[in-house]
């Protein structure tokens, strides 16, 4: 919930990083809905075809797909031992989490 995302997030040192803040709990809608990453891409000024969403659920590559956003798959997360993410159809699957600092070397998304 976004209430605690906001005890947390001083306490992380990302504060002030975090341009904008959407919990489950936020809007109307919940992921796979796109509502959170449009409302999101919206209140940093960003159109969703320039942002990429990384998740660690199909719920989260689902929305980013209906947000027309292009989308990361990470192998590590929340999932079920017989979740299989490369069935998630997302544009890129990053194994580690320094793979996402080399998004150069990404396939083309």
């Amino acid at each position: 919930p976004e209430y605690l995302a906001r005890l947390i997030l001083p306490q992380s040192g990302w504060e002030q990083r975090c341009a904008v803040l959407i919990g489950g709990d936020t809007l109307a809608e919940r992921k796979p809905h796109p509502l959170p990453l449009l409302a999101a891409a919206e209140r940093i000024g960003v159109a969703p075809a320039q942002c990429v969403y990384v998740g660690d659920d199909e719920r989260d590559i689902l929305a980013a797909r209906a947000a027309a956003m292009p989308s990361v798959a990470v192998l590590w997360g929340y999932r079920l031992d017989d979740d299989d993410p490369s069935r998630w159809q997302a544009d890129v699957l990053v194994d580690q989490p320094q793979a996402l600092w080399n998004a150069a070397t990404w396939p083309q998304i």
